[in-house]
């Protein structure tokens, strides 16, 4: 709607200009001047307006200014002028900021050439304003410059023929008084009078074509103005143009950038030929082609005598024209626009009158063309945002600073369960339950205070249950970098967290299942280890029967027994405890642990399959060694599943010594590190970086599960798991995890 309205607002003040003509018929430079001044200096609240009169025929030159601020006339005028003598010095086009010449501060000034060649004068607006002057007041400042150069050389060719005719009564009388005295000087005053009608009767011809010609552009300006679409401003162009020179053909083309030639969009009198021909200009042997070449208009007054024009002399007469006139088209930063073309049946060349007005209708068809191009290409990138909000996966949205959604995509009605036509203009309390809304609230309050972008994790209620999203939310500011809106984007990760759940399920199952494995390929060591306890218990039970049958009972002795018994009850107690943790299920629980003790409790498992795999464990544990914070039975499993694999790598090794390390040591990063080293086969470099992968083994038999998993639990407390080969035999396995305690210990 701001695009809309400064659109509107520079329409008017284009009318307003355009208006002005209806006022100044009849005056003077001078008077027109001030008119414009006046006109700008409200309409567009400048600081300041000026204008310079160059070389007027009715005095000397004039410097009028008109300011927003009071003070002497004169002496604002003399500030000013003293201020442009030293400004506008080489390219005079673009605008400066210069010191306030009427007060304090800076204004940036832009200077409009009055005519082509600044032959009638100088117009220059100034404003406080940085971003001065923009597009719209730009065009309506050349707009207004074109106008009154236009009428301050109408005004000047009526003073002129005024003088003119106040000379010519002059001469009428004084020759009048010469004829009474001589024939022979009336003979010559009448030579002389008939030589002055001449040029009298040339003078009116030429003004009455000028103001034709200055009609016939205010015309073509108001029928650009109307034109809403590129295609038909393009063909009013070529029309008022081919109307101005007399011409029999014409078109326009515009450059393409991404195949670098002019094309043909617009054309009147030609056949299909022609337009096959000239479809695509890449070479300057055409008046087209050297036009763009060189950045200047051409006019081939015969194309038959013109040698650059040889190889298009037949599509020529074909086409039926034997003159041609081409003037570029650039926009206001140089860049190339188009080109402009008329053709002639015969040799022609057109007046120097002709092009120069051909060169404004040029100009101002260039602006309009890129105020055109401006337009499509906003309605375009406008599309194109549309689009992607309403294709985009995400929820998007703008809120005002009072909480009143500005906009939204489609996702946000189909995430939030809204319509979109029920949601702009509304709050979060108009459209969520209470606590929802109060919790949105909060949040857009958080970043608005932090004046910075802030993520969080909201929670809508919805009929099939509550829904999860990730909202990303910003604050949005202005040029002036001030917070004006607050925009959001968000993601249902509602699946996505079932999912996770549902995979933390499947691998707490799968790791069970990993542990029940290994509880069976240890079922011989196991059953060593409790059947050790067990055997000394009957032993112990029976040495006691013994001792209290003797006569007198040795109590002493028997009481020994007993505490034996005691002792290995316990015994087989803690091992059938630990193999119960290790094979039961239950929810991970972290707690503040020393990873020495937990790689004792798994080496009192694993020897019996050592020693029957004639295996020597040794350990390198060092003490003290920082605690962990981690889950008991994850980490026995991980310790676990290492020390099988080592064993199991050393079974096929017959001729040399079998023996599996594992040590523990503190590093200054705040980690811990367990490595188990075995003297096995070792592994192919190739399968290494597969090792952990799920479902890969090289042990026959095996799932290829067990390191899969380990590494998950490592990574899950905050470490890493990996393999290195030894420089000898075997493989080394190794894990680190961060150092911590349990919270609130």
């Amino acid at each position: 709607m701001d695009e809309v309205k400064r659109l509107q607002d520079c329409i008017n003040d284009l009318i307003g200009v355009l208006a002005l003509p209806a006022i100044w018929t009849g005056h003077q430079s001078s008077q027109i001047a001030r008119t414009l001044l006046d006109v700008l200096q409200r309409m567009q609240r400048l600081d300041l307006a000026y204008m310079r009169l160059s070389d007027p025929i009715d005095g000397a030159p004039i410097d009028i200014v008109r300011s927003a601020s009071r003070g002497d006339p004169a002496a604002q005028r003399r500030a000013v002028t003293a201020m442009l003598a030293g400004v506008f010095i080489g390219d005079s086009s673009l605008p400066r900021r210069v010191a306030n010449p009427l007060g304090d501060g800076e204004v940036t000034i832009a200077q409009f050439r009055l005519g082509l060649h600044d032959e009638v004068g100088t117009l220059v607006a100034g404003s406080r304003r940085t971003d001065f002057p923009t597009q719209t007041e730009a065009l309506v400042l050349r707009v207004a410059a074109n106008q009154a150069a236009i009428w301050l050389r109408e005004a000047r060719l009526v003073t002129e023929r005024k003088r003119n005719e106040d000379e010519l009564e002059r001469r009428v009388a004084e020759r009048t008084r010469q004829l009474e005295a001589a024939n022979q000087e009336l003979r010559k005053e009448i030579i002389q009078r008939n030589r002055v009608e001449g040029e009298r009767s040339a003078l009116k011809d030429e003004l009455a074509a000028e103001l034709t010609a200055m009609t016939r552009l205010h015309q073509f300006n108001t029928r650009l103005l109307a034109s809403a679409e590129l295609q038909p401003l393009l063909e009013e162009i070529l029309t008022a143009t081919i109307a101005l020179q007399n011409a029999d053909f014409g078109n326009v083309q515009l450059y393409n950038p991404d195949t670098q030639a002019l094309e043909i969009v617009a054309h009147r009198g030609f056949r299909q030929d022609f337009l096959d021909y000239f479809s695509r200009v890449h070479e300057d042997s055409a008046a087209c082609g050297r036009a763009f070449q060189s950045r200047e208009r051409v006019v081939i007054e015969d194309v038959l005598s013109d040698p650059g024009f040889a190889p298009h002399r037949q599509i020529a007469a074909s086409a039926g024209f034997r003159a041609v006139q081409s003037t570029p088209l650039f926009g206001r930063n140089g860049e190339p626009l188009g080109m402009l073309s008329t053709h002639f049946r015969r040799p022609h060349r057109p007046s120097l009158r002709e092009l120069r007005l051909t060169d404004l209708y040029a100009r101002q068809a260039a602006e309009m063309i890129e105020r055109k191009r401006a337009e499509e290409a906003l309605r375009e990138s406008q599309e194109r945002l549309q689009a992607i909000l309403d294709h985009s996966p995400a929820m998007i949205f703008l809120k005002d600073l009072e909480g009143r959604y500005l906009l939204t995509n489609r996702q946000f009605e189909k995430i939030a369960r809204v319509p979109a036509e029920a949601v702009v203009g509304k709050t979060d309390d108009e459209l969520f339950p209470p606590e929802q809304a109060a919790a949105f609230r909060a949040n857009d309050r958080a970043v608005l205070d932090a004046d910075a972008p802030l993520e969080f994790e909201e929670v809508t209620l919805q009929a099939d249950g509550p829904h999860t999203s990730i909202v990303f939310k910003f604050p949005l500011r202005n040029a002036a970098g001030k917070t004006y809106a607050l925009g959001g984007i968000a993601s249902d990760i509602t699946e996505r967290k079932q999912a996770e759940e549902t995979q933390r399920t499947l691998e707490q199952e799968l790791a069970h299942v990993a542990r029940v494995m290994s509880m069976g390929e240890l079922t011989a060591s196991i059953a060593h280890e409790i059947n050790q306890p067990l055997t000394a218990i009957v032993t112990n039970g029976s040495a006691s029967l013994r001792w209290l049958a003797r006569e007198p009972p040795d109590l002493d002795e028997a009481r020994g027994a007993v505490e034996r018994i005691i002792r290995d009850g316990k015994r087989a107690g803690d091992v059938i405890r630990r193999i119960r943790a290790l094979s039961g299920k239950r929810p991970p629980q972290r707690s503040s642990l020393d990873i020495n003790e937990v790689i004792r409790e798994v080496l009192t498992v694993t020897q019996s399959e050592a020693d029957r795999l004639e295996v020597a464990l040794s350990t390198e544990l060092s003490s003290p060694i920082p605690k962990v914070l981690g889950d008991h039975i994850e980490l026995q499993q991980v310790i676990l599943n290492l020390m099988m694999n080592g064993i199991d790598a050393m079974k096929p090794i017959i001729d040399r010594p079998r023996a599996l390390r594992v040590a523990s040591h503190s590093s200054k990063s705040d980690q811990v590190t367990v490595a188990v080293r075995d003297s096995g086969i070792g592994l192919d470099p190739r399968a290494l970086d597969r090792l952990f992968d799920a479902f890969f083994t090289t042990k026959p038999g095996g799932l290829g599960l067990g390191l899969s998993i380990s590494r998950r639990i490592i990574e899950s407390h905050g470490g890493k798991l990996w393999a290195t080969p030894n420089d000898d035999h075997g493989l080394t396995m190794t894990f680190t995890l961060p150092t911590g305690v349990e919270p609130g210990s």
